[in-house]
């Protein structure tokens, strides 16, 4: 089974935006053949502290076995979280592979693999 977990910006972002960012990331990621996306803007209620949203989702994290960067995730602290977790779990064999996607065009494409792992995954 092909699990994968979206991360990218959220906090500062008008909710609606992110919502539709991560909705799209989740559409195109179904439509690639992963089997289950776990989708933090489905799991945490607006308004939610961040270092709670970080106790919710790093669990969530530690299930899947791929991760899907949106863009920009750089800016986020919460997504910074969650790849440097997501590293460690790959150094420990737990994570296969890490994705950026681009959901900015009208239709969402993958722009990047980091790990060689993926593009036989895929």
């Amino acid at each position: 089974m092909k699990r994968i977990y979206l991360a990218g910006p959220v906090t500062g972002r008008h909710y609606r935006r992110v919502y539709q960012e991560f909705a799209d990331a989740k559409q195109f990621l179904l439509s690639q053949g992963f089997d289950e996306i776990v989708n933090p803007c489905e799991l945490v209620v607006p308004g939610t502290a961040w270092t709670d949203a970080m106790l919710i989702l790093l669990p969530y994290l530690s299930t899947c076995n791929f991760m899907a960067l949106l863009p920009d995730y750089q800016r986020s602290n919460g997504a910074m979280c969650e790849y440097y977790f997501a590293r460690g779990m790959e150094n420990e064999g737990l994570l296969h592979g890490i994705i950026h996607i681009n959901v900015e065009k009208s239709k969402p494409e993958l722009y990047s693999v980091e790990t060689e792992s993926l593009q036989i995954a895929i």
